[in-house]
């Protein structure tokens, strides 16, 4: 009877320890911009780091469409639509005033790959303990930038003035692109760039306000555009946030978390970026193959945005202030590591 008692307990043991080691937490992730954007690349390699990292003990699980609109994917992780995704500032201003210095106009001067490094310096460092989003109920894993966008015509008159770009209907991302065309007087509509050619293939609109290469060809917006202006210093560099509920952090031990995180941050953001430079790149490319011309502004134009945009950082500084940090610092910082990271150029 001993020995059937003691072989019980080895077996009772034994399938505590093979059912530990059998389970996972799985995170269900939403890429709202869908299953062939280029984000798929960097977001499941490092989800694949992640289950490689912690020996299977945290998996994930790709969403096969879009499950949310882009504006609602902090309200879809908090009410547990799926665990993990990633917004726009566009759309988290009235949540975090932190990170919303990422798409102010005219701070990004360099590849996406070093601005998105240099955006999670600066928001680490100045807003990283200030638990903007964990009030929600979500933890930020890592902060990126996409490529600086450009002003696309739907005809033959490249834009090269404010005051051209009165003479048409625009479309803007929503955020800085939008606020900065309010204050020129332009006349425009806003939204997710996923949805732009809602717009351009019914003739709404007869121009865009900085939209990456990329964003143009990946959204069905080429056949519309005919030249695109190219400014030095980029009006917005759309930027975003990539997130897990905290319900589901928790469920990750602090070892796994730890991993998580030595994965995420900085390294994420510069993988995000670089494959945003190549992805804008390739699509330069094929629309200068599709006869789309590209003309470079001679300074002017960007001198009239940089003077109109110029109340927008003020403006986000004194916010900043407001929650205890010198947001003319973090904007310091911010262009001191793109210079840094650049090589000092």
């Amino acid at each position: 009877m001993q020995h059937k008692g003691i072989a019980f307990a080895f077996a009772v043991t034994a399938g505590l320890l093979t059912s530990s080691a059998q389970a996972a937490t799985e995170i269900v992730f939403n890429v709202f911009t869908g299953p062939r954007h280029f984000l798929n690349d960097p977001i499941k390699a490092w989800a694949a780091d992640i289950t490689k990292g912690t020996s299977g003990r945290v998996t994930f699980k790709f969403l096969p469409t879009n499950a949310a609109p882009p504006p609602k994917q902090i309200d879809a992780v908090v009410s547990g639509q799926f665990d993990g995704a990633f917004i726009f500032h566009g759309f988290t201003a009235r949540r975090a005033v932190g990170p919303q210095f990422g798409i102010l106009p005219f701070l990004q001067n360099t590849p996406a790959e070093i601005s998105s490094a240099a955006y999670w310096r600066a928001w680490n460092k100045y807003f990283g303990d200030k638990k903007e989003f964990a009030r929600v109920g979500i933890r930020i894993l890592t902060m990126f930038q996409f490529t600086g966008g450009n002003f696309h015509s739907g005809n033959e008159t490249p834009m090269m003035s404010i005051a051209e770009m009165k003479k048409r209907k625009m479309w803007a991302l929503a955020g800085a692109n939008s606020r900065v065309l309010k204050a020129a007087g332009v006349n425009h509509v806003s939204g997710p760039a996923a949805r732009v050619n809602e717009f351009t293939q019914t003739n709404v609109v007869d121009g865009l306000a900085t939209m990456t290469n990329d964003a143009v060809r990946a959204f069905g917006a080429m056949s519309f555009v005919k030249n695109a202006t190219v400014t030095k210093s980029k009006l917005s560099a759309a930027s975003f946030a990539l997130f897990i509920s905290e319900k589901k952090w928790a469920q990750i031990s602090a070892e796994d978390q730890k991993t998580i995180l030595s994965l995420s941050g900085e390294k994420l953001a510069a993988a995000v970026g670089k494959r945003s430079d190549q992805a804008d790149k390739e699509a330069g490319e094929a629309m200068e193959k599709a006869g789309i011309k590209f003309v470079n502004d001679d300074g002017k134009f960007e001198a009239e945005l940089r003077k109109v945009g110029a109340p927008l950082i003020t403006n986000w500084i004194k916010a900043a202030k407001k929650k205890g940090v010198d947001g003319q610092a973090v904007i310091d910082m911010y262009l001191a590591e793109q210079k840094k990271l650049a090589g000092g150029k």
